[in-house]
């Protein structure tokens, strides 16, 4: 595996931080200080990076973010404190081998059909495939009792 170091943004007041991270939207933490968001926000970042591994999307590479820039974007207008911005820190997670890939050739037909039910013909590979794998252990179960 790789490392890839991240920008993460904290964001609160004492007891209560929050990290948020613009090159994975969805994927925040908090804690009760800046440290505690920290480590709570390199789990939640390792732990979104494995789920989007598994589920076959891509691992966006680590982009260059402003605190301006994200202080504006992720703005929200209940906050009571809107400046409450603590800094951009970094985030060192491990990226999985994506050498370990295989292509595989199909049938142009079957891509084109694919492609007609679906925006993500890898994704839908991988799901169809890790379903027909897991109907078949099951069913290699029931033969064996």
């Amino acid at each position: 595996m790789r490392e890839a170091t991240y920008l993460g943004a904290v964001h609160g007041r004492a007891g209560n931080f929050g990290i948020l991270f613009p090159d994975f939207l969805g994927c925040v933490s908090s804690g009760e200080t800046v440290e505690a968001a920290l480590r709570s926000g390199r789990e939640a970042l390792q732990f979104h990076v494995e789920g989007m591994d598994e589920d076959g999307d891509p691992i966006p590479e680590p982009q260059a973010h402003t605190l301006e820039n994200i202080a504006t974007t992720f703005a929200v207008p209940e906050d009571p404190d809107p400046d409450n911005w603590v800094g951009l820190m970094s985030v060192t997670v491990e990226l999985p081998d994506q050498s370990d890939l295989v292509e595989i050739d199909i049938p142009l037909s079957l891509a084109r059909d694919v492609d007609a039910v679906t925006p993500d013909r890898k994704r839908f590979i991988i799901e169809a495939t890790r379903r027909e794998i897991a109907r078949r252990r099951q069913a290699d179960q029931k033969d064996a009792a």
